[in-house]
């Protein structure tokens, strides 16, 4: 006996929620705790905004927490305030609302922390999460270094060794041309002539 076209569609839905329901059931850890700046807490006033990154080192969702006025935060993944056990990478910035200059300029961020611990790749913080709910204070230097990492400098290119050599072998045009050699002309021989003078005489 065959299956209809309604049962099918059916099964599908069911499969369709199976997953949903595993993928949520993931979600079984909280991270929650306190953002220190200088061994005290990040003080988040209302021009500024601090954001706490969680990335998974071994790919998933990235979770992300704001911090508030006392320096707490805790990390959601999208709606959810949870995350799924494992061993994540974690990044941490707050920004100080600057007002635009010009009435067409958007407004812009000052950075407040340290520019490093901005990329989870040189923040050189990560935490292991646990199932169930889990405590992590994060400790910042203000001496780890500038809040803004200027642009590397633009390298100069060298000039191929055949361009020197062909502008060395160039002639200095503002240097006069030699002169030719003068050539000293013989003096005519009139001795033979005052012999025939003097003997006619």
């Amino acid at each position: 006996m065959g299956i209809s076209k309604t049962n099918r569609l059916c099964l599908l839905l069911l499969s369709c929620v199976g997953l949903l329901t595993n993928g949520c059931s993931d979600l079984t850890a909280k991270v929650t705790g306190t953002v220190y700046l200088d061994d005290k807490p990040v003080n988040i006033t209302s021009s500024q905004r601090g954001t706490v990154v969680f990335r998974p080192i071994k790919g998933g969702a990235t979770c992300t927490g704001l911090i508030d006025k006392s320096g707490s935060y805790s990390v959601s993944t999208g709606s959810e305030s949870a995350l799924v056990p494992g061993e994540y990478l974690v990044s941490v910035q707050v920004l100080e609302s600057v007002p635009p200059k010009g009435g067409d300029d958007a407004p812009s961020g000052k950075p407040i922390t340290p520019a490093l611990y901005a990329d989870p790749l040189t923040s050189g913080l990560s935490f292991v999460v646990k199932g169930g709910a889990n405590q992590y204070d994060i400790k910042l230097d203000s001496s780890a270094g500038p809040t803004v990492i200027a642009p590397p400098e633009p390298e100069l290119e060298e000039p191929e060794l055949g361009a020197v050599e062909s502008d060395l072998n160039v002639p200095d045009e503002t240097e006069p041309a030699a002169k030719p050699a003068e050539v000293n002309q013989p003096e005519p021989d009139n001795s033979a002539e005052t012999e025939g003078d003097s003997s006619e005489s």
